[in-house]
């Protein structure tokens, strides 16, 4: 019984109107209904498989039309296929919809195919455009050429296809000796460009 009810949750998931498959297992389910709807909770090494990207937690809600809804807690790993994108965090909500995945939490993350490290307290994801928010004490460390270029400030978005960077309050850029300090900083590491608003500051070694 309890196989059967598995395999008919798994069809209902599989034949929803989003465009992206949803697949997932669990040591432990629970099916629950009510009147906002109803709710799948797994737990006991959940997983889920939507699409491009995997998730896996101590315990992952599903919910919302056609289970559009993703809430995992405890432990969450995430890991982005196209872009070789990983990340660490205590909980973490995706919108399947809008595509957007947000986390609150110190959040880890590793940019394999650009060899960048990433790290913050809360963080925005863009799945579908590749576009990614970090806030409160973000940081990102990126071999290049020139040796290591590292990053602080209170908020930095990066573009995983562009290659590029804005780094926006009491912003820091350490690259090949040279620091700078500014109200905001952009950066376009293939062109090795550096744009700086606001005071600043900075020491080079010619």
């Amino acid at each position: 019984m309890r196989k059967a009810l598995l395999c008919l949750i798994a069809a209902c998931l599989s034949i929803g109107l989003l465009a992206e498959p949803l697949t997932f297992s669990g040591g432990y389910t629970q099916v629950v209904r009510s009147a906002s709807g109803q709710r799948i909770v797994l737990g006991e090494g959940a997983a889920v498989d939507s699409g491009n990207l995997t998730l896996s937690a101590q315990a992952i809600e599903l919910y919302g039309e056609d289970y559009s809804m993703v809430k995992a807690t405890g432990s969450v790993s995430v890991y982005e296929k196209d872009r070789q994108i990983s990340l660490q965090c205590p909980s973490v909500f995706y919108d399947r919809t809008s595509g957007l995945l947000t986390a609150d939490g110190w959040i880890e993350i590793q940019d394999t195919r650009n060899e960048a490290v990433l790290s913050g307290a809360y963080m925005e994801f863009n799945v579908t455009s590749g576009l990614l928010l970090l806030q409160m004490q973000a940081s990102m460390h990126k071999a290049t050429s020139k040796g290591l270029l590292k990053c602080e400030a209170q908020s930095i978005s990066y573009d995983s296809e562009k290659r590029t960077l804005v780094l926006s309050g009491s912003a820091v850029l350490e690259w090949d000796k040279d620091i700078y300090k500014a109200s905001m900083i952009r950066i376009d590491i293939d062109k090795e460009e550096i744009q700086m608003d606001g005071w600043v500051t900075g020491t080079v070694n010619g």
